[in-house]
């Protein structure tokens, strides 16, 4: 259980490299160490590579990453 003075914590994930499956088991060790107060997933959202994320996207705010979408 997580104390009132809790480290107030960020995840920052890199959505082009990691699985959509981590999210629950990510924020279960997350909460062991104190609260996720922000939870972003960073990625080219405008294509379909990143569908699995877009299913997560009330635990974790999808973020464009800048500069990635226009990749050739």
């Amino acid at each position: 259980m997580v104390s009132e003075n809790a480290a107030r914590l960020a995840v920052l994930i890199d959505a082009d490299n990691a699985q959509a499956a981590i999210t629950e088991g990510l924020l279960a060790e997350v909460a062991k160490y104190g609260t996720a107060h922000v939870k972003r997933a960073y990625g080219d959202w405008t294509g379909t590579s990143l569908k699995g994320w877009k299913d997560q996207a009330t635990a974790i705010s999808p973020a464009l990453r800048p500069g990635c979408a226009s990749r050739g």
